[in-house]
């Protein structure tokens, strides 16, 4: 098949044609919905109509700010899709964050997810005890003159912001335990092999209960070797003693236990041609482990 060069197609660029991503587009609004100037509104990924989100609602598509100077028209059909809003995906600020603990950001944040804690409020947690929210966008640090973050929304850092948020915490596949008896143990082997260039942020294990004991306890150790005849680095530990045996005290069945990962930051950094390995050792007499261990990282 031959491709034929046209001459003049029919062409239109998106925007004010100077942004590569357009600063602005058009969304028709939900049914008896009504935004407001500067208010994050989402889109709804089954009827693709906007309307403000008040950070009960997840799992919608993040549509930026009303552009429009006023608030904007209702429609008070049931169906919808009536009146249409100008959508705004630039970066702005005066849009203070969430006073809520863990919630707030800091100049270190830095294309870091948020989170729409209400139509005006970003927020740092994608959910409270009280509350299920849906993605906004990124945060750059703050302005200096307002004091607040530096935010972008809309459905590009909405997609940008999943990627970050997988690329934070890229889980590895899981490894897993299942000790024949108290005595078990396990000589290093292979728990996995990256391939990915990031640095260890969690290691945990997950499953049946463990009772912690400082005579008879089990010793984990997750490691990396460089694939190169290195020798092994720990990377983290879970020693099932007492806390005050200085291990991890009783595990609850099937409420995550995480390693105390190393001290040494540069050991946790993972190179494309890592491996990891686990070792299991046991106490006196020891104790069954039956579950799995989860490792973490974040790629960049």
């Amino acid at each position: 098949m031959t491709a034929t060069a046209q001459y003049r197609g029919d062409y239109a660029i998106l925007g004010d044609a100077h942004d590569t991503i357009p600063s602005m587009f058009a969304r028709q609004v939900a049914a008896n919905a009504q935004l407001g100037h500067a208010q994050f509104a989402t889109i709804s990924p089954s009827t693709g109509f906007v309307s403000l989100n008040d950070g009960t609602v997840p799992g919608q598509i993040s549509g930026g700010v009303l552009a429009e100077s006023e608030i904007a028209p209702v429609t008070a059909v049931a169906t919808g899709g009536l009146a249409t809003v100008r959508l705004s995906q630039q970066w702005f600020v005066r849009r203070a964050a969430s006073t809520l603990s863990n919630d707030g950001f800091s100049e270190s944040d830095v294309g870091v997810p948020f989170w729409i804690a209400n139509e005006n409020t970003p927020g740092k947690l994608s959910h409270t005890s009280s509350a299920n929210r849906s993605l906004g966008g990124l945060v750059f640090g703050f302005d200096k003159g307002s004091g607040t973050p530096n935010l972008w929304c809309g459905m590009v850092p909405w997609l940008i912001a999943r990627a970050t948020i997988l690329a934070n915490s890229f889980g590895l596949p899981a490894f897993r335990v299942t000790d024949a008896n108290a005595a078990a143990t396990l000589s290093e082997t292979l728990l996995t092999s990256p391939q990915k260039h990031g640095v260890v942020t969690g290691i945990r294990y997950v499953g049946a209960a463990v009772t912690a004991s400082d005579s008879t306890y089990a010793t984990f150790t997750v490691a990396k070797r460089d694939g190169a005849g290195g020798a092994a680095v720990t990377l983290g530990t879970l020693v099932t003693k007492t806390t005050s045996g200085s291990g991890c005290g009783d595990i609850t069945a099937f409420i995550p236990m995480a390693f105390t990962l190393t001290a040494t930051a540069a050991d946790l950094q993972i190179l494309e041609t890592d491996i990891i390995t686990i070792t299991e050792a046991k106490a006196s007499t020891g104790v069954q482990v039956v579950g799995q261990i989860e490792l973490t990282i974040k790629v960049g």
